[in-house]
């Protein structure tokens, strides 16, 4: 095949011109580009385009509320609220409980054989209290 531009003779196979580098098939050139138009984007509701609010008209003062008499909740006063207090009789009872649980451990870890049954019972009666304790 014979280069249009150059007149260079090339092998058939050949699809530019081995001398000047011009295209040898014509069939082969550059096909038309399409521009490619993007289609505009969807409204960001993703519903149609709403149309305009004409603008309210101006709403009336608000009313005087120094006229209204309302009578106070019971929730207005703080201190008709009764707040979680440990009792006195709680705390004493979970203190003896503690002291009578440590020192029935305590018997029943460090003198095998003859304390155990006491400080099985002590551990118990400890126990007892400290239930009492929590629920008193």
């Amino acid at each position: 095949m014979q280069c249009p531009r150059c007149g260079h003779e090339n092998a058939s196979s050949r699809a530019y011109c081995e001398r000047c580098g011009t295209p040898l098939n014509g069939t082969e050139g550059t096909s038309v580009q399409v521009e490619y138009k993007v289609p505009p984007p969807p409204p960001l509701n993703g519903h149609k385009v709403l149309p305009l609010q004409l603008p309210h008209p101006p709403l009336s003062p608000p009313p005087n509320l120094e006229d209204d008499e309302v009578t106070p909740t019971l929730l207005a006063h703080p201190e008709s609220i009764a707040r979680p207090r440990v009792g006195v009789f709680s705390g004493i009872l979970y203190f003896i409980g503690t002291v009578i649980a440590i020192f029935g451990l305590l018997g029943a870890l460090t003198t095998p054989g003859s304390g155990t049954v006491t400080g099985l019972i002590g551990l118990l009666l400890a126990l007892v209290v400290l239930i009492l304790s929590i629920v008193f």
